[in-house]
């Protein structure tokens, strides 16, 4: 079923994800920090997963109402070598 917007309608709907996608790119950056923090625990603490530490960050793209989104976040690996991506948790099925 499709539904056919009128160009005022169409124009809202634009309006309204550019001025929601900047607060869902906070509410995603808390949970890339929640999961990172689960993993390798508070910084300067060491009080996460044992064997887990933060390891750089890197640019990715989030999906926000089927636009492409910057975010910039942190990796976390642990001493064996595997690259644990915050974001490749909870966030990776999201429909």
């Amino acid at each position: 079923m499709s539904l056919k917007l009128t160009a005022l309608e169409m124009d809202i709907k634009l309006y309204i994800i550019h001025e929601l996608t900047p607060l869902g790119l906070i509410h995603i950056g808390e949970v890339f920090k929640q999961e990172v923090e689960t993993l390798a625990g508070d910084r300067y603490r060491r009080n996460g997963e044992p064997g887990h530490v933060r390891w750089s960050k890197q640019w990715g793209l989030v999906y926000i109402a089927e636009q492409k989104a910057p975010v910039r976040y942190q990796r976390v690996r642990n001493r064996s070598g595997k690259l644990h991506d915050a974001g490749n948790g909870p966030l990776q099925n999201v429909n």
